[in-house]
């Protein structure tokens, strides 16, 4: 319930930073994109007046623009500077020309630490015009600056309440897991008496007589049902303590006597259990866990595979991990492979084995609790899990 408790939290803090980030990001560039668009509509008017500002039918806040205009005729060279004393005529000119001949006509250049947004036109004349734009830009970076504070105190601001009502807010959900767990130990531990009756009644008709055909399916199946709660109360006692003890295990020998264990169960099958384990392979997991998950899916790959088919087991060192790979053969697979990893989720239209779909299930809490990885695939008929350490 932790591990849910952090994932939920994480991605409501994400999904607030994003949030966040996309409405900071938004305004900053739609701000940005007025100080250029209402820039260079004073340019143009500037362009079309002739090189001047028309100061008559705005306020006197046009007074303060910066600009200098240039002009440039087969015959004649208009430069216009008195809007800004710092560049000389020669300069104006000068950065018309080195605009022009590279090309631009438009953008901004920094003149002497000032930033002067331009756009250069060309017909019968060439008129460029050059517009100081620096307190706008000071102004619309400081207004950056401000909104990045705002929006980190309003992140913060929001994770505390977050925090505060999380709680609140997840309540019903670890009462309704709880009662989950509660009911499936409840119902394990009830479902065995019955059963013990069921199975010692089987076993005294049977000795009065004799052993048929019916008695052996009534216990089959009363072995079916002490498998299913065996499983049942492996998981919600996994689900209660999922605390795993970390340390050096010898991976190649757990393996390797855990394939040596399953051989006899496949040459009963008739399938055909094959490994390639490599020595010594160390391992940081947790040992009872580790076993687990090795029986889980030596288990599976023979319960699955096709009858008269092959197991192959490998354990290799790849990089810095190691991988432990099981593969067998499964003829026909028409569902997506990591659907195994549902809960009670089987695959057995064609092969009808026992199970329940919890072991695969368990297997991947199991391993991503210890800080591992495990993947399935299917391939040229064949099914893989591969599990990273």
């Amino acid at each position: 319930m932790k591990k849910l408790y952090r994932r939920f939290m994480s991605v409501a803090i994400l999904s607030l930073l994003v949030v966040i980030t996309l409405v900071l990001v938004t305004l900053n560039c739609v701000n940005y994109a007025k100080i250029y668009k209402d820039s260079y509509e004073i340019i143009d008017e500037i362009k079309d007046n002739g090189g001047k500002i028309s100061y008559e039918e705005h306020n006197e806040s046009r007074y303060a623009i910066r600009y200098f205009t240039v002009i440039v005729t087969e015959n004649t060279q208009d430069v216009n500077t008195s809007a800004v004393h710092s560049i000389s005529k020669d300069q104006a000119l000068k950065f018309t020309m080195q605009k022009r001949d590279e090309g631009k006509s438009q953008g901004v250049v920094y003149i002497y630490g000032n930033a002067f947004l331009y756009r250069i036109s060309e017909g019968k004349q060439v008129t460029a015009v050059f517009m100081d734009i620096t307190n706008q830009l000071d102004k619309a970076k400081h207004q950056v600056n401000m909104s990045i504070v705002i929006g980190i105190s309003v992140f913060f601001i929001f994770v505390i309440i977050f925090y505060m009502f999380s709680g609140l807010l997840m309540r019903p959900f670890i009462k309704n897991y709880e009662k989950q767990k509660e009911f499936i130990t409840n119902a394990s531990h009830e479902l065995k008496t019955p059963l013990a009756i069921i199975s010692a009644n089987n076993e005294v008709m049977e000795m009065m007589s004799g052993e048929n055909e019916w008695s052996k399916s009534t216990h089959e199946q009363i072995e079916r049902l002490n498998k299913l709660i065996s499983n049942l109360i492996s998981m919600a006692r996994f689900q209660e303590n999922q605390h795993f003890v970390l340390e050096d295990v010898d991976s190649s020998s757990i393996v390797k006597q855990s394939v040596e264990d399953f051989i006899p169960l496949a040459n009963k099958q008739e399938k055909t259990l094959r490994y390639d384990i490599s020595e010594n392979m160390m391992v940081k997991t947790d040992l009872s866990s580790f076993k687990e998950v090795v029986h889980i899916l030596l288990d599976n790959a023979i319960k699955y595979c096709d009858d008269g088919g092959h197991i192959d087991v490998s354990l290799k060192k790849k990089g810095r991990n190691v991988i432990f790979k099981v593969e067998n053969d499964y003829h026909d697979l028409s569902v997506d492979p990591e659907t195994f990893f549902d809960r009670f989720y089987r695959e057995d239209t064609s092969h009808h084995q026992e199970g329940y779909g919890i072991g695969l299930s368990m297997a991947k809490s199991i391993i991503e609790g210890a800080g591992g990885k495990i993947k399935v695939h299917y391939r040229k008929k064949k099914i893989s899990f591969e599990v990273i350490l």
